[in-house]
């Protein structure tokens, strides 16, 4: 059996991983009402939570290496609309909805990062005063997936923000993100040491894949419950 350390992770395995917590997610979402509190829901919760730091980890490469940032964000933009009324229907029986705890659905988080990446890809770290300011968006994005109502999007910011400003210094990166995640939502914490894994690879598989996956999935809930209403 090989040692933890001498696994070799590329892009593709760390989405695939992020998905798999990600049912843990939808399931804590669509088998338990808006609203309703049982103990299966916490840990389904608490367990989709450790797909965060992958997505958020993937958001920065993709930002660094895309061949079209423009291209990127409009896709993953594209997907967060696309999602928000089917989402909205089966957690709050309206198309639309603001209000409510769930008000957006997660996609809309990553758009905000990415728009956090420009910010601070142009700012950078130069002086003081860029520092500052780059640490103020940071807090600034995260602030507003709260005023949003983007649920867990807080740590998806912060992580966002740490993967890209810490790059060069992977020791402090991961040790800053382990403690943000625990901060923030505790499990998340957990992903942190499968991700220190990379190999800079990014896989083999259709990229457009993982921008229909999470769509379909809100799409096809929405209409077996309309269907059943």
């Amino acid at each position: 059996m090989k040692k933890f350390s001498d696994i070799s992770l590329n892009g593709l395995h760390l989405k695939l991983i992020g998905w798999a917590f990600t049912l843990f997610h939808l399931a804590a979402m669509l088998l338990f009402p808006l609203g309703e509190s049982s103990a299966v829901k916490v840990i389904l919760s608490f367990l989709g939570y450790i797909a965060l730091p992958f997505f958020a980890f993937m958001l920065v490469e993709g930002f660094a290496y895309t061949d079209s940032r423009i291209r990127y964000v409009l896709l993953l933009a594209a997907a967060a609309v696309l999602t928000e009324p089917f989402f909205d229907y089966y957690m709050c029986g309206s198309w639309l909805d603001f209000e409510s705890a769930n008000g957006q659905n997660i996609l809309f988080a990553y758009v905000l990062g990415f728009l956090q990446l420009y910010f601070i890809s142009y700012m950078g770290t130069g002086s003081w005063f860029r520092t500052l300011c780059t640490v103020v968006m940071v807090l600034c994005c995260a602030l507003w997936t709260d005023i949003l109502n983007i649920p867990s999007g807080g740590c998806v910011q912060l992580l966002v923000g740490i993967f890209y400003l810490l790059h060069e210094h992977p020791r402090v990166k991961n040790w800053a993100a382990a403690i943000a995640a625990f901060l923030s939502l505790g499990t998340p914490a957990l992903a942190i040491p499968v991700i220190t894994r990379y190999n800079d690879e990014p896989g083999e598989y259709n990229k457009y894949l993982f921008y229909v996956a999470y769509p379909a999935v809100w799409i096809c809930a929405a209409l077996l419950k309309l269907a059943l209403a």
